[in-house]
């Protein structure tokens, strides 16, 4: 008999304690309309035991996984450095080396005899004026 009070003790008292979480499972899928999964019981899941083939697996995996990402790096540090080029070379443009041109200035009108006849006359004709002397 004490027994038997015990186990019904212990039953009201599983049950009272899972009440709570009842009513939440039934209000959620009233208010959603659609039955909650998250509060079932899960079954523990049995690990296996990990075979040394997995474990070649997994390595060749993950190697295989650096790898890529290695070369993924490398692409965008390429990437990168070809975009920092583009941008100084738009911002400072290559200068070009042009051989300097002498500016040309004109011509002196008395080169090949033209001026010469004209400064020859213009002694001839050129009259000397005395100074007057103050005396």
């Amino acid at each position: 008999m004490k027994q038997q009070l015990k186990n019904i003790g212990q039953q009201f008292a599983r049950q009272v304690v899972q009440e709570p979480t009842e009513i939440l499972k039934e209000a959620g899928e009233q208010v959603a309309g659609v039955p909650s999964t998250e509060n079932k019981p899960q079954q523990p899941q049995v690990e296996k035991p990990v075979t040394p083939q997995e474990v070649q697996r997994k390595h060749a995996k993950a190697r295989s996984l650096y790898t890529a990402l290695e070369n993924e790096l490398k692409e965008i540090r390429v990437r990168k450095a070809q975009d920092t080029q583009a941008e100084q070379q738009v911002q400072n443009p290559p200068v070009q080396e042009k051989p300097l041109v002498e500016p040309q200035t004109k011509h002196s009108r008395r080169l090949f005899g033209f001026g010469q006849k004209a400064q020859a006359e213009k002694q001839k004709t050129h009259v000397e004026r005395p100074v007057q002397s103050s005396t």
